[in-house]
């Protein structure tokens, strides 16, 4: 008996404080949209346009450092490799060391161009800047490929 009546009155205890949740969750909506009893104005909406501009530009701006700094992170890694391939091919003779340098060399030239769109995705507006990162994107992915094949050709003639 006493165990049904701790059971009854956890239950009751639960359903308050899920009853006082969902108040919660529907005034909190009803304050974000208000319902407006006169039409809204051109300034109004104006005013409420740039607003939301302007709070999308400080996203993309915070977005935008964001990736600049992960992207300077992956740069220095891939520059360890590159140089870490670089160490490996000094043992090689002939034929397969030019074959290795002509490689490392081609490395050297993706990474070149990435530190351009680099400096290009810095200097872009957050109106240009998707644009400029999805190219960077692409061309971080082009040399993390040439550097996997690179490694697997240097490690084939070794």
């Amino acid at each position: 008996m006493k165990l049904k009546l701790t059971h009854q009155i956890a239950a009751f205890a639960v359903s308050i404080v899920l009853a006082g949740c969902a108040k919660n969750d529907q005034t909190a909506t009803e304050q974000v949209t208000p319902p407006r009893e006169t039409p809204a104005t051109a300034s109004e909406v104006k005013k409420e346009v740039k607003e939301a501009a302007d709070a999308t530009r400080s996203y993309l701006d915070k977005n935008k450092d964001q990736f600049i700094a992960s992207v300077d992170a992956q740069l220095k890694a891939l520059d360890t490799k590159i140089d870490e391939l670089g160490q490996k091919t000094e043992g090689l003779k002939d034929d397969t060391k030019v074959e290795a340098e002509k490689v490392l060399a081609g490395l050297r030239e993706k990474r070149g161009e990435l530190t351009q769109k680099l400096d290009e995705l810095k200097k872009s507006t957050s109106q240009s800047w998707q644009e400029i990162k999805n190219g960077f994107s692409a061309a971080m992915t082009d040399l993390e490929k040439a550097l996997e094949e690179a490694k697997n050709k240097i490690r084939k003639n070794s």
